[in-house]
């Protein structure tokens, strides 16, 4: 019969104790290493104020006064940030990226702070009004998070050039220049008055450069198109120029593009109505020769003189357009040639050699462009006097053809201007080529070597 052995019993026993002893120990050590390591450090983290000018204020979180913001200050978190109506600020976030603000323009700086490493932040800004421009350095992490929200959008993105703009409550715009920006709609559930915590819609659409996103009211899904060119304005171009001069020399040449075509539209507009004036001038300058009774002639006379100053008011505004079509021609030959310096340059001399140069270049197109705006919105004062001052004219003309009962006929006059006369009219090229043909037309004395004295030659 087999006996065990106590002492080895004794032995194997305490031997299992301290196993189970030391291992639960080591266990219940790793379990509790494993619960620090999913203990992630967050790390506040802040913002300066690098730019600005102009009225821009400061509320810091928790307080109920604003201070006027000064250059090199520290933002936080919950800290709000207004600019009046002539101020502008820039602000440089701990990772590199910017955000720029636009006058009339309300935020907060929602959420910024860091978990564990670098390539794990979080920066979260509200916007309740105006506009935001925002760079985002391509060196955000992978986990990284950089939104804008408004009270009906959220966007997010990574590595890009947008524009938020927040027209009212409900109606948010997004541009995007470079790299790709998701958009999204909010829903109207507000946990309060700091818009902390509303529920994000699953819906979201993905904008690529020069894409843009539409939010009107509370609807998850934005509406997407190509950016609208001829909404930017000169402050959003700038920072086109400052951080994406290429893509400001994209968009600046579509938008010489429309407007060459809408100036040859107003020019192809008055052309045509200068030949219908020049006609019934005729028609009249026809009746007085054939009139006796003197209290008639007075009244064609008096048509004759209006419609001769409704013709020279037409001649001043075409002389005005032909005028602007020649800067745009100008400043279309100065985007050509940047553009190619850029398709020639190598990517990576574009990186380091040349990105200054031709940023320089792209803000001198830029200010020759608002200078260029300026001169324009000036003329087209002068050119809406002109014609209101030509629509007075032509109500008054149309009163007196009436009173010498020649109304009728100058109307059959018009309708039967022939359109082959008008295209033929309207493929001249130089002033002298039209007044050529004009007097072709017409008769050598209807259209003087003077008349159209103010208009430059036609652009090419």
């Amino acid at each position: 019969m087999f006996l065990p052995d106590f002492k080895k019993l004794k032995f194997l026993g305490l031997v299992a104790f301290l196993v189970v002893f030391l291992g639960g120990s080591f266990i219940s050590g790793c379990g509790f290493s494993r619960e620090a390591a999913l203990e992630v450090e967050t790390v506040p983290l802040h913002a300066v104020i690098t730019e600005l000018s102009g009225s821009v204020m400061v509320q810091a979180a928790g307080e109920s006064f604003t201070v006027p913001a000064r250059k090199n200050s520290e933002l936080n978190a919950g800290d709000r940030i207004t600019t009046g109506s002539d101020g502008t600020v820039e602000i440089r976030f701990d990772d590199g990226s910017i955000s720029r603000l636009a006058p009339d323009t309300h935020i907060k700086l929602q959420l910024l702070f860091r978990e564990g490493t670098e390539d794990n932040e979080t920066t979260v800004i509200t916007t309740f009004r105006g506009r935001i421009w925002n760079s985002v350095l391509d060196v955000v992490g992978r986990n990284s998070r950089f939104e804008v929200n408004t009270p009906n959008s959220v966007a997010g993105v990574r590595g890009t050039e947008f524009l938020v703009a927040v027209h009212s409550p409900l109606n948010t715009v997004v541009r995007t220049y470079d790299g790709l920006v998701g958009v999204t709609g909010r829903s109207a559930l507000e946990a309060g008055e700091e818009n902390d915590a509303l529920e994000i819609l699953e819906d979201q659409i993905v904008l690529a450069p020069f894409e843009q996103a539409v939010l009107l009211g509370d609807d998850p899904l934005p509406s997407q198109y190509l950016v609208d060119v001829m909404a930017v304005d000169f402050w959003e171009k700038g920072n086109l120029v400052k951080d994406l001069p290429v893509a400001f020399v994209q968009l600046e040449s579509k938008v010489n593009e429309i407007e060459m075509e809408k100036i040859v539209q107003i020019v192809q507009e008055n052309r045509a109505e200068l030949v219908q004036k020049v006609q019934k001038l005729q028609v009249v300058q026809k009746l007085i020769e054939e009139e006796i009774a003197e209290d008639k002639l007075v009244e064609l006379r008096e048509i004759e003189e209006e419609l001769l100053n409704e013709i020279q008011l037409i001649q001043e505004v075409l002389g005005e357009a032909e005028a602007e079509k020649q800067e745009l021609v100008g400043a279309k030959r100065n985007l050509e040639q940047l553009a190619e310096v850029i398709a020639a340059a190598p990517l990576d001399l574009l990186e380091e050699e040349l990105e200054e140069q031709i940023r320089e270049d792209a803000q001198d197109i830029l200010d020759e462009a608002i200078e260029r705006e300026e001169e324009r919105l000036e003329r087209l004062e002068e050119i809406r006097e002109d014609e209101e001052a030509i629509s007075q004219l032509r109500e008054l003309i149309e009163t007196l053809a009436v009173v010498a009962g020649i109304q009728e006929f100058l109307l059959e006059t018009r309708e039967e201007i022939d359109e082959e006369l008008l295209e033929s009219l309207l493929e001249a090229e130089t002033k002298e080529e039209f007044a050529e043909k004009f007097r072709e037309i017409f008769g050598e004395e209807v259209l003087a070597e003077d008349d159209l004295a103010e208009a430059e030659d036609p652009a090419e």
